[in-house]
């Protein structure tokens, strides 16, 4: 069995690289912005915000009225993307396990590592509470990551209403099993669904988010 002091130093080594992964902010230190190209609306809208790092995501709050209740189990992941590494954001980040229970009135969050509880986030219209285990990284938000299941979960006609109470530039699209949140014609988030697995693409911060769900 392991000592007490190797089971810190696992834990310390598994939190140190988790630095801003959901950080609110943008742009944020890994975000390897470049000059913002040229070129008409249609052509901008395919290109990812951080080449503008213009506009930051919108602080998206789930109206919890507006959505099914329901349970996910599964894993969670977070991935920078290339350009974000080259700007020294961290390349191996762990899996959790996720725990997602979206209530009528709520919202309660539970990552896991090895049956070690290491973050629970209790989301209410006003308030939002969380636990957190004393290595987890400061910088990570519970709010940003409230938002990014926002994005992922809630029907798309409330999403607008949300989105555009907050951004008026602001526009969500919907293709099929993707849906796209712009602003001034760049993307800023891109979620797409496959059978069990959810995939947000978070360009002004950086990363990948995936959410793949257990099987019933």
């Amino acid at each position: 069995m392991m000592s007490s002091r190797l089971v810190v130093l696992s834990i310390v080594a598994l939190f140190m690289p988790l630095t801003g992964c959901v950080e609110t902010k943008a742009p944020s230190i890994y975000t390897a912005c470049q000059t913002a190209p040229q070129g008409t609306e249609a052509t901008k809208v395919e290109n990812p915000a951080p080449l503008a790092c213009t506009y930051s995501v919108p602080k998206l709050r789930p109206n919890f009225h507006r959505i099914p209740k329901s349970t996910t189990v599964g894993t969670l992941k977070i991935q920078y993307s290339t350009e974000a590494m080259q700007a020294g954001a961290p390349q191996n980040l762990p899996t959790f396990d996720i725990n997602l229970q979206i209530k009528g009135d709520s919202i309660d969050l539970g990552l896991f590592t090895q049956q070690v509880s290491i973050w629970r986030i209790h989301a209410a219209p006003n308030t939002t509470q969380e636990s957190r285990h004393p290595l987890l990284d400061t910088h990570l938000s519970a709010k940003a990551l409230i938002r990014d299941i926002t994005f992922m979960y809630w029907p798309a006609n409330t999403l607008t209403t949300l989105v555009t109470t907050l951004c008026r530039d602001c526009k969500v699209t919907v293709r099929g099993e993707q849906r796209l949140l712009t602003r001034g014609g760049y993307t800023l988030l891109e979620m797409t669904e496959d059978d069990k697995t959810m995939t947000l693409r978070n360009f002004p911060e950086g990363y990948t988010l995936t959410i793949q769900k257990a099987s019933s």
